[in-house]
């Protein structure tokens, strides 16, 4: 055996256990799941890498809680719109001692890769483990791998992107664990060890994301169904039930304390209040549209042309909107609006039709099942792991779906469509169309954005210096700022995006008022966000009187300083001091702005 073949033999079927080596023993077949596992990783690895320093808004929450949980400010970092679990995954490296403040991305983004990896680990067991199930013949097993991998490479590449929020990362590796161990249920190979393991995954996926949470008694629903079918007892479910519990049940005590009546988490009731019932979107709810409460302490508007904010809160955080948006929006009540609700659910559902048919292999599939007029040899186990995916994706269609919430559920749905389709695939044209075609349309999705890391990342080592996508713009603004005089501890205010300031962060400072930039949905079918920078031109086009008025408001809030960023080429800005930082913002945008208000400042640029 040559060193390539024992390599090989090592990295696949030494990985896998003894009851699915069996369908590795093809040297062939064991070439092509190391091709594909390089690839994946190779793939994960490239974006993290390049895009290191890249900060997603939702991740700055989660890293500013988790430094609170790593100095065991445990009142400031308990949080009921925030799920918990990554920040305890990241509070973990905070504690070790001397870690500089420019490694806390790369640190955030290295974690974000240690779970892509454990989101490939459970989606390949789960293909072999489906293989299994399935019977897949010996022929076939190529196309099915190729095709499984494809489908989990969309999922994690495109569906959550390595460089996104890392906290879907972590439902997507989650989702994928537990269809694994249903499908364990469902071949009858389970042990009170594998009941216990799902209780605990369920438990992790509510505290990795509140939205498990409803999806939780349908897992255990189909679970016991299963069981009942086969004249088991009921109890076996004993160990599941004690591992949730158990897993859950001391963050919902610490939210009862800390909040003062029980709650289970306020995200659902906010995207909702959000996205269906027209409250403010994010921040600066001040009550309407009117029949649906009254904020109990909620941002203070100053002005409304330009929009201004005031929001000097006891709460020791960079920007407290954002932080803890369960606080400000403390009053709201959500109710159904039937004609907003059956929109959402029309769109959203069409939607994540768009999301399945897009998947890799999955038009195939379906049209060699209509053209061969045959039925889909469905897997054993296929309704237990189907119906939690599909309530778990009819639940976000109730209000809002990004193709990041649903991706593992959708990669569940679609390895059950394609290993069902595969004994249809009787022909090699037929087996080599499916591998293509797969191959593909993962490439279709993942190529544009894997082709300009790569090239970021060559033109890094060309110039040999962090280019415009890879350099920390936000530590590079933080340590600027701090050589102008800014000092932890001050309060500031912003023109512009205020719940993206990282360099808020890592200064230690405190935003208590802003001018901020919208983020409406743009309609069409995703219904993205789209920025809206109208109350930020509106500020720059205002008198100068106008312009003195609105920072003399923000003195009077505290503000010693205010920065200001996405500023337009066209605006007058005498009396302010340019950074030589720029930011990733189309050109015309990219220049940041200070002004101190205690003190004066001459015009023109940092030297």
């Amino acid at each position: 055996m040559s060193i390539t073949e024992t390599v090989t033999n090592v990295a696949i079927v030494g990985a896998a256990p003894p009851e699915m080596r069996e369908h590795c023993a093809d040297s062939g077949l064991r070439r092509t799941l190391l091709i594909l596992r390089i690839f994946a990783i190779a793939a994960g690895l490239l974006e993290s890498i390049v895009f290191r320093n890249y900060v997603f808004p939702d991740d700055i929450s989660y890293l500013e809680i988790a430094r609170n949980y790593a100095a065991g400010h445990w009142s400031v970092a308990i949080n009921s719109y925030w799920s918990p679990l990554l920040s305890w995954i990241l509070a973990v490296p905070m504690k070790w001692p001397g870690v500089p403040d420019q490694w806390e991305l790369p640190l955030l983004h290295a974690v974000l890769f240690l779970i892509y990896l454990a989101a490939l680990f459970c989606g390949e067991r789960l293909a072999i483990r489906i293989a299994r199930s399935a019977r897949v013949p010996t022929e076939l097993l190529s196309t099915w791998y190729v095709t499984a991998y494809c489908i989990v490479l969309w999922a994690a590449l495109w569906g959550v992107r390595v460089v996104f929020c890392a906290a879907d990362m972590i439902v997507m590796a989650i989702v994928l664990g537990l269809a694994l161990l249903t499908l364990s249920v469902a071949d009858k190979r389970a042990t009170a060890r594998t009941y216990g393991a799902i209780g605990a995954l369920l438990g992790a996926g509510y505290l990795a994301k509140t939205a498990m949470l409803p999806v939780a008694p349908v897992y255990l629903g189909v679970i016991a169904w299963n069981l009942r079918h086969r004249r088991e007892r009921v109890t076996r479910l004993l160990p599941c039930l004690a591992a949730f519990v158990l897993t859950t049940a001391p963050f919902i005590v610490a939210l009862r304390v800390h909040k003062g009546y029980w709650t289970a988490g306020e995200a659902g009731r906010l995207n909702y209040a959000w996205e269906i019932c027209g409250a403010a979107r994010w921040t600066h709810w001040q009550g309407e549209p009117g029949d649906i409460g009254r904020p109990l302490h909620p941002t203070r508007r100053l002005l409304s042309s330009p929009a201004l904010y005031e929001f000097n809160s006891p709460m020791p955080v960079s920007y407290a909107p954002w932080y803890d948006p369960s606080w400000w929006y403390a009053g709201v009540r959500p109710h159904l609006i039937a004609k907003a609700e059956a929109g959402a659910i029309l769109r959203y559902s069409a939607y994540v039709l768009v999301l399945f048919i897009a998947m890799p292999g999955v038009v195939l599939a379906l049209a060699v099942a209509l053209w061969k007029r045959r039925r889909l040899a469905w897997v054993p186990g296929s309704r237990e792991l189907a119906f939690p995916a599909l309530a778990s994706v009819g639940l976000y269609t109730l209000v809002y779906v990004d193709h990041r919430y649903v991706a593992g559920q959708l990669a569940v749905l679609g390895l059950l469509i394609t290993a069902a389709a595969m004994p249809l695939l009787d022909t090699d044209a037929l087996r080599k169309a499916m591998r293509v075609l797969a191959i593909c349309t993962m490439l279709a999705f993942t190529g544009l954005f894997l082709v300009g890391s790569a090239w970021a990342g060559l033109s890094d080592l060309i110039a040999r210096r962090a280019g415009d996508i890879t350099r920390n713009d936000q530590y590079e603004r933080a340590v600027e700022l701090r050589a102008l005089g800014l000092k932890q501890g001050d309060r500031v205010g912003c023109i512009g995006f205020s719940f993206r300031a990282y360099w808020a962060l890592l200064d230690g400072v405190k935003i208590v008022a802003d001018v901020p930039v919208r983020f409406p949905r743009r309609g069409g079918l995703a219904n993205l966000d789209e920025e809206d920078y109208s109350e930020i031109d509106r500020y720059w086009r205002s008198p100068a009187a106008t312009q003195e008025h609105v920072l003399d408001l923000m003195k009077k809030a505290g503000a010693r300083a205010v920065i200001a960023d996405v500023v337009p080429d066209w605006a007058q800005t005498a009396g302010w001091v340019r950074l030589r930082t720029h930011i990733r913002m189309p050109l015309g945008r990219r220049d940041v702005y200070v002004r101190f208000l205690d003190r004066g400042w001459r015009t023109g640029q940092v030297e």
